[in-house]
């Protein structure tokens, strides 16, 4: 409720209708039938809902049965993110420059990232075979003719866009930040305000 007024719509991830591969991809508070319960307090509040989802080696032969599952709750889009393990690594980065952060524990994290990928990055020499079915599911989703869903690459040059996590911490992800959302508040500690003061801020660099 406190956030009726305040935002047009609020995105859910979805990575698998499949409970094992959505726990494994999103851990336990994410399962997708809690994911559904939250979709659907949402809507009863009058709150548009969106639904993302990291197309990964995991889950991407699940994608039609995603939308299947979906396309039925009156959603506002769908976007399918081609996994970006340039960001996806330098979130451990970032852990590992906190004190006392368990780098065993970073290094398993760094590992389960590499396998998201079905060989492996490009970066590492191995052939991008995980963007040759992206762009395959890409193909195969027009025949719906929903423009709702968004194929979402890595390569393309998507708008500038504000990313609220469950704390209240708002990040700004822009092409000069680096592949880094750089927080700019809490929009439970700073307020609405602030917040919008410091993204009109960000907004006059571009």
């Amino acid at each position: 409720n406190q956030f009726k007024g305040l935002v047009d719509d609020i995105g859910l991830p979805i990575d698998s209708v499949d409970e094992n591969t959505q726990r494994t991809l999103m851990g336990e508070n994410f399962s997708s039938e809690n994911v559904f319960n939250v979709a659907r307090l949402v809507q009863e509040n009058s709150i548009g809902v969106g639904w993302h989802t990291v197309f990964t080696s995991l889950n991407y032969k699940n994608i039609p049965r995603i939308y299947e599952r979906i396309r039925g709750t009156g959603f506002r889009y769908w976007r399918i993110y081609e996994f970006n393990h340039n960001l996806a690594i330098n979130r451990i980065f970032e852990e590992a420059k906190k004190p006392g952060c368990d780098h065993e524990k970073l290094n398993e994290k760094s590992e389960n990232i590499d396998s998201l990928e079905i060989f492996g990055s490009p970066e590492k020499g191995y052939t991008d075979s995980l963007l040759a079915y992206f762009l395959l599911m890409e193909k195969e989703m027009r025949k719906h003719h929903d423009k709702r869903v968004q194929f979402v690459g890595v390569r393309d040059c998507p708008l500038p866009y504000a990313f609220l996590n469950n704390s209240g911490d708002i990040s700004y992800y822009t092409w000069f930040s680096g592949m880094e959302r750089r927080v700019l508040g809490n929009i439970i500690k700073d307020g609405f305000p602030f917040i919008v003061e410091k993204l009109n801020e960000v907004n006059e660099k571009l």
